[in-house]
C-alpha cells in the first residue's frame, strides 16, 4: 500500500461519522434505481453479493434487508465500524471485513454479484485493472458486476480536477517546469488531490476497455457525460 492510499484511508477514518450522517449515508432516487436494477439482473434471493468498498454499509444494508447473503469489504476501519453498528441496529446479518478489492480473500467463483460504488475511483488505472480482474475471478459464471464511479468527463469533476491542479501549481516545494509537465500524466489518470483524499476519476471509455480486456461482457451503461458512471457487466 502506497502513501497516497494510506492518506485516503486515514481521511475516511476521520470522516466516517460525518459521512454516515449526511447525504452520503443515504440513498437518492438514482442510487435506488441502480440497486433495484442490480437485483433484477442477479435474480431473487438467496444469492451471494460482495459489496467492494462498502463504506458505512448503506448498500450492504439494502441488500441484506432484501434477503441476500451479503459480504462487505473496505480498507477503512472507521467506515466498517459504522457499517457494523448499522447492521446490528437493524438486526441484519452482514459479513464485514477489512479487505482490499485488489486481493479479495475469497474463493474463486463464489459470488452471484459484485457491487462497487464510488470506491474504485481511489485506485489508479493500473490498480483498477487489478481490482476488476479479482472481481471476475470472484464471480460465478454468469455473475453480474456493477461499477459505479465519479466520471472524469462530467463538468463537476473536471472542475475539481483543475482546482486540484491549480492548488498543486501553488506548491512552492515543486519546480514549476515539473508541475507543467505533470499535467499530461494527471489528465491521463484523472488524478486530483482534494479533501486529503487522492482521486483517479475514470472515463466510461477506459472502464469499458478494462472490463472487456478482463473478459467481461458489457450489459448496460449510462451516458458518456453522466456525473456518475454506472456500468453493468457479466462474467461469461
Amino acid at each position: 500500500m502506497n502513501e497516497m492510499e494510506k492518506e485516503t484511508i486515514e481521511r475516511y477514518n476521520e470522516i466516517a461519522e460525518e459521512y454516515d450522517r449526511d447525504w452520503r449515508g443515504k440513498h437518492d432516487k438514482t442510487q435506488l434505481e441502480h440497486l433495484k436494477k442490480f437485483e433484477e439482473m442477479i435474480g431473487p434471493s438467496p444469492k451471494k453479493i460482495l459489496d467492494a468498498g462498502c463504506g458505512t454499509g448503506k448498500d450492504c444494508i439494502y441488500f441484506a434487508s432484501h434477503g441476500y447473503d451479503v459480504y462487505g469489504i473496505d480498507l477503512s476501519q472507521g467506515m466498517l465500524k459504522k457499517a457494523f453498528e448499522k447492521s446490528k441496529s437493524k438486526n441484519l446479518k452482514v459479513n464485514l471485513s477489512l479487505d482490499d478489492m485488489r486481493s479479495l480473500n475469497f474463493q474463486n467463483n463464489c459470488f452471484d454479484g459484485v457491487w462497487t460504488a464510488a470506491a474504485i475511483v481511489h485506485l489508479s488505472p493500473k490498480e483498477k485493472q487489478k481490482a476488476i480482474r479479482k472481481f471476475y475471478r470472484a464471480l460465478k459464471q454468469g455473475g453480474i458486476l456493477h461499477i459505479g464511479a465519479q466520471n472524469f468527463l462530467s463538468i463537476k469533476h473536471l472542475i475539481r480536477f483543475f482546482q486540484s491542479y491549480v492548488s498543486y501549481l501553488k506548491d512552492s516545494k515543486v519546480n514549476f517546469l515539473i508541475k507543467i509537465k505533470s499535467l499530461k500524466e494527471r489528465l491521463r489518470m484523472g488524478y486530483a488531490f482534494l479533501d486529503s483524499r487522492h482521486w483517479f476519476y475514470p472515463t466510461k471509455y477506459n472502464l469499458l476497455k478494462t472490463l472487456k480486456r478482463e473478459g467481461f461482457f458489457i450489459l448496460e451503461t449510462n451516458h458518456l457525460f453522466s456525473r456518475r458512471l454506472s456500468i453493468y457487466a457479466q462474467k461469461k
